[in-house]
């Protein structure tokens, strides 16, 4: 059973190459909302068939539809404990889209023979998510940053870089700017937010691929904004 007790929210921050590697792929800078429905997470050294990443159930249309209708409020305590992987919903009008993502498991990062890897990236190890948890569906935009700058919850309005805002992802944001993002986001909803583990992080953008990115183990031209790119990537 779900039972929403903290959001999270992600930022990229020391490991943007490997973001880019597991879907991150946007701007540096950019920052992600995840939601945390009581995740149990442990870490062990382990390597074996057992390491597999877990993949998704299909969704379902039950209470999906009803939970993606509804207006944009905190979840009640009914709609929290019938909450299931895969269901959408939005606890304020300029918050974050969140979906539910199944409970699982994955191995983090890089084995030893992986072309471009770096130490910093190993030793393997097992991560375990024993709770189901939600994640935002799409990285922050420029709109929801300024939210919080229009309610004096961000005290910084990041440049676009003539890259325009609205829907856009924000960026030129710092550590310190997606704290004061998430405080705001927990006095609007009432609800706990926080930046999100690297762990956690990883888990959703992997969403059950085992490979160094998330196409493949190649790196391909046209699939990332990348300094490997040549120019006509």
């Amino acid at each position: 059973m779900c039972n929403i007790k903290s959001l999270c929210f992600a930022a990229y921050g020391a490991h943007r190459f490997r973001m880019v590697r597991f879907g991150a792929i946007s701007a540096i800078g950019t920052i992600a909302v995840l939601t945390l429905v009581q995740v149990g997470l442990a870490e062990n050294g382990q390597s074996g068939p057992s390491a597999q990443p877990s993949l998704p159930p299909a969704p379902g249309t039950r209470d999906s539809l009803l939970l993606e209708a509804r207006f944009p409020q905190p979840l009640s305590h009914n709609e929290n404990n019938s909450l299931r992987p895969m269901d959408h919903f939005k606890e304020c009008e300029s918050c974050p889209e969140m979906i539910v993502v199944p409970l699982g498991q994955f191995r983090m990062g890089a084995s030893e023979n992986e072309v471009g890897s770096t130490p910093d990236e190993r030793p393997q190890h097992l991560v375990i998510f024993a709770k189901t948890f939600a994640a935002g569906r799409f990285a922050v935009t420029f709109d929801e940053w300024d939210a919080c700058t229009a309610a004096k919850g961000c005290s910084y309005r990041p440049s676009d870089q003539n890259w325009g805002r609205g829907k856009q992802p924000v960026i030129n944001i710092r550590w310190d700017d997606a704290k004061e993002y998430v405080a705001w986001l927990s006095r609007k909803t009432g609800r706990p937010y926080r930046l999100l583990s690297e762990a956690e992080r990883e888990y959703v953008t992997r969403a059950g691929t085992s490979t160094a990115y998330w196409w493949g183990d190649d790196f391909r031209a046209r699939q990332a904004n990348s300094p490997s790119c040549s120019i006509n990537c």
